[in-house]
């Protein structure tokens, strides 16, 4: 009976003994796995931010895209409305064939002469429009431009670095209205004659001037020889046809 009773007592311990083990191992496995859990949420939280910041970019690059879109097709509206535009004869200035200038034959025209309508200082005033003979260039060339020293390949490089030098440019769209620049090249002779044409003076007496600039080609380089010059004159040429009146 004894024996009994103690091998009882022994299996009770034993079964509390590994009830309290078992219990242990339980709260240890959740907290494990609460712990794993934080961590997981943490994660999710961190691609959530990254994806929400990913998306603003996105929408923001749309919205710009969005608006450089409407205005690429206000742009297109407009170009359709100007094909659909019927221009009339008013709109342009009209040169009849048979007195429009043919440059090639002659560079020295003043294109401003044809195109402008000078009628009314006719009629009000009797100025009759016309320009002076050619005279010579009262001017200085200037040593890097004539033949001691040609450094220039071409006749277009010569004329444009000389019409620099000077300054004909300087005033273009302020104090005139148009500087042009024309080559006549003639391969044959080695010669070559430019025109720098200047119209649109603010001046009551002379409209523009023509500068004739004669240049010859040395040692495969090019070199000026001499400068004529005429003017365009808005009341009238002199009656030696030298000066405007």
């Amino acid at each position: 009976m004894l024996k009994t009773f103690i091998t009882g007592i022994i299996l009770i311990l034993i079964l509390a003994g590994c009830s309290v083990a078992e219990t242990t191992n339980t709260n240890e496995n959740g907290e494990d796995a609460t712990t794993s859990l934080k961590e997981q949420v943490k994660d999710l939280e961190k691609e959530l931010d990254t994806q929400s910041k990913t998306l603003a970019e996105t929408k923001k690059e749309l919205d710009k895209q969005s608006r450089t879109l409407a205005e690429t097709e206000k742009k297109l509206e407009e170009l359709k409305s100007n094909e659909d535009h019927v221009y009339n004869e008013e709109e342009f200035i009209i040169i009849p064939r048979e007195t429009a200038p043919n440059i090639r034959n002659n560079p020295d025209v003043q294109l401003w002469e044809i195109v402008s309508d000078f009628s009314l200082g006719y009629e009000l005033m009797g100025y009759v429009r016309g320009e002076t003979k050619w005279r010579e260039w009262d001017g200085v060339i200037g040593e890097p431009f004539m033949s001691m020293n040609n450094n220039w390949e071409t006749p277009g490089q010569l004329l444009s670095n000389w019409v620099n030098y000077h300054g004909f440019s300087y005033e273009n769209g302020t104090g005139v209205l148009e500087v042009t620049m024309r080559v006549d090249y003639d391969d044959e002779q080695k010669r070559a004659t430019g025109y720098v044409l200047i119209y649109g003076i603010g001046d009551d007496s002379v409209a523009g001037s023509v500068k004739k600039v004669i240049m010859n080609q040395e040692n495969d380089r090019w070199y000026i020889e001499n400068v004529l010059i005429r003017n365009q004159c808005y009341r009238g040429v002199g009656e030696d046809g030298d000066l405007c009146l």
